[in-house]
């Protein structure tokens, strides 16, 4: 069963949320599954393309995968960089609006254990938060958290401290029948946070400043 199967049909597995206290979250299968399953042999493995597939692309493809428009590329260079050379400056996450250490209106945040101590090969973590309107403004009603093998940590259904005016259903998925039952609050979430991540770890995501 995926994890998204399961939040969709999150009521329907009342019986499932109450005779087991631990979820077990694995990473995806890969395409082979079935095969490595029932210890079949696939005929093609990476490397042993067909004929067909060898030698230089067409002038046609070369053309569709030109990439020095892209803003990525014009600003690093098509090059192989390290992950530092990637990290917003303290600078760039000021004009950004997020959350720092001294920084006004950040005094009531919670601050994850990070030494500062980030390296070409400090681990990598997606994070993405879904929200709804309250009473108080934007909270939290969902949080992810991926690690770089595509293994997902964290998947958290949350219940917000106010009255909920709207779900932003059709942004978030979140409806009022999904996120009844959930009990879970945002200092429990921000605790599993701050267990899972290591000091060196690096955050990616979209609107980071937001999901923080």
């Amino acid at each position: 069963m995926s994890q998204l199967h399961f939040y969709r049909f999150y009521l329907e597995f009342g019986c499932l949320r109450k005779a087991f206290r631990h979820k077990f979250r694995l990473p995806p299968p890969s395409s082979d599954f079935l095969a490595d399953v029932v210890g079949l042999q696939t005929e093609q493995r990476a490397g042993d393309l067909p004929k067909t597939m060898e030698g230089p692309l067409p002038s046609n493809a070369k053309a569709a995968i030109n990439l020095q428009d892209d803003p990525i590329i014009q600003k690093y260079g098509s090059k192989k960089v390290g992950l530092t050379r990637c990290l917003l400056t303290k600078e760039e996450m000021r004009t950004f609006h997020f959350p720092l250490q001294g920084f006004p209106d950040c005094e009531n945040f919670l601050l994850t254990k990070c030494n500062g101590s980030i390296a070409d090969n400090s681990p990598l973590f997606g994070l993405d938060c879904e929200m709804c309107l309250t009473s108080k403004g934007r909270e939290l009603t969902r949080i992810s958290l991926v690690a770089e093998g595509g293994c997902c940590v964290m998947d958290e259904l949350v219940k917000p401290e106010n009255k909920i005016l709207d779900y932003l259903t059709s942004f978030s998925g979140i409806t009022k029948k999904i996120l009844n039952p959930v009990t879970t609050k945002l200092k429990d979430v921000q605790r599993q946070l701050k267990a899972l991540l290591p000091p060196d770890a690096v955050l990616v995501g979209h609107s980071l400043d937001l999901d923080l």
